[in-house]
């Protein structure tokens, strides 16, 4: 069954309260503070979550963002050939959308000397669109 968008956004919160973000840090690769699809410590950005096993070997190695990415695969622009079943029939402007409340530190604070893992006022505020 496919999940909506407000059940993907929900997901992708809860995600990140017990998973790091995807954001390379100076202690697992350089440069620091880079979003990536998976880093070598294994956290994912939010489309690196959403991904199939398949989907994320093949864009792993990329640092482009959500739109170059979906114009790499086959079909161009088609990029739930690369994510599980229940994450898939959503746009590349949701898409875009998920990854930069991933993306920006603004949206995130830190908790118990964890960085990013809850929402910020900003990143609350960012996300009440896809609430509504």
């Amino acid at each position: 069954m496919f999940m909506t968008e407000r059940e993907i956004l929900e997901f992708i919160v809860e995600h990140y309260r017990t998973n790091p973000r995807g954001i390379e840090t100076a202690e697992n690769q350089w440069p620091p503070g880079r979003c990536r699809y998976e880093t070598v410590s294994g956290a994912k950005c939010a489309i690196g979550t959403v991904c199939s096993k398949e989907g994320l070997a093949k864009i792993r190695h990329l640092d482009d963002g959500v739109l170059e990415v979906a114009r790499t695969l086959t079909p161009p622009e088609k990029l739930d050939s690369i994510l599980q079943e229940r994450f898939q029939g959503h746009t590349l402007y949701f898409w875009e959308a998920m990854q930069e409340l991933h993306d920006n530190n603004n949206n995130w604070e830190e908790l118990d000397g964890v960085e990013g893992v809850v929402l910020s006022d900003v990143g609350e505020a960012y996300v009440s669109h896809w609430r509504a």
